[in-house]
């Protein structure tokens, strides 16, 4: 069996998705899919349960699981010792849903350049979510929005980005904007807690059909006619511009969303922490 097949695995599950994961692993949709597939006829299971965008994990798979990140973790702990002088293992980035799509093809093209030996393990997850699991360790660094809240000394951050907020309205409400019902920007979020006070009066004079901490979504919905919402303009909002109206805000024009690199103020690992920081720059240039 072909660890990388495991490896595939295993980040569809995390992504939702075979496009997403063919994204972070740097390789084809069709080339993830036969990765599972044959993974599927070697156990004799049924991995996957497949519809036209996503992914998700089967009862079988989900008893696999465990044992097969136990595999992986075995073969990149006994590669290590082999390369002294090369940086290999593991590396584990959390990173928010935009910055997946903005910053993580450069990242995993920059690791596969520079650092060929190092596996990247991408996790998806909220900024609070990823920030929790930096403190505990569970991942070695994290993009995310900027902490509301001032860092501990066992954290640093590298600010990467700030992100205006924009109005967005579907193209068909051309001449209507005003009486669009509003979809928020979750108001607990990080992010979300930046945009309310620049909406917070005009939402209360209006309906709000729903609330989430997920900007692609609420920026899908606003496309397809259910409302409008304020968001950060990441790089991948310019895919859905011609469908959308986009207007700055007029409240307050430095509004933004900052975003950050969180990582460990000492780590063992400060070297691929270094080449994380090398990629998102570039993506700057």
């Amino acid at each position: 069996m072909d660890t990388r097949f495991l490896r595939s695995l295993i980040t569809v599950v995390e992504c939702g998705s075979i496009a997403r994961a063919s994204r972070m692993e740097g390789c084809t949709a069709a080339a993830i899919s036969q990765r599972i597939r044959a993974l599927e006829n070697e156990l004799g299971l049924q991995l996957l349960n497949r519809s036209a965008h996503a992914a998700s994990p089967t009862t079988a798979c989900l008893r696999l699981l465990p044992r097969a990140k136990a595999i992986l973790e075995d073969v990149e702990q006994l590669t290590a010792p082999a390369f002294p002088d090369e940086l290999v293992g593991v590396f584990r980035l959390g990173a928010i849903s935009t910055a997946l799509t903005d910053y993580v093809p450069a990242i995993v093209r920059k690791f596969r350049e520079t650092a060929p030996k190092v596996s990247l393990h991408i996790r998806p997850g909220t900024s609070q979510s990823l920030y929790d699991d930096l403190i505990e360790a569970r991942i070695d660094a994290a993009i995310t929005v900027s902490p509301p809240f001032m860092l501990p000394k066992s954290v640093r951050s590298l600010p990467i980005a700030k992100q205006p907020f924009v109005q967005i309205f579907p193209r068909s409400a051309e001449t209507d904007t005003g009486s669009l019902p509003w979809i928020l920007y979750d108001r607990k979020s990080w992010g979300g807690r930046l945009v309310w006070p620049e909406i917070e009066d005009a939402v209360s004079r209006a309906q709000v059909i729903c609330e989430l901490d997920a900007v692609e979504s609420i920026a899908l919905m606003v496309e397809e006619g259910v409302g409008q919402a304020v968001l950060p303009r990441w790089a991948g909002l310019k895919r859905l511009e011609p469908s959308l109206l986009v207007k700055p805000l007029t409240s307050r024009s430095d509004g933004a969303r900052p975003l950050t690199i969180l990582a460990p103020a000492v780590s063992d690992l400060s070297s691929q922490i270094d080449i994380l920081a090398d990629a998102v720059i570039a993506t700057k240039d």
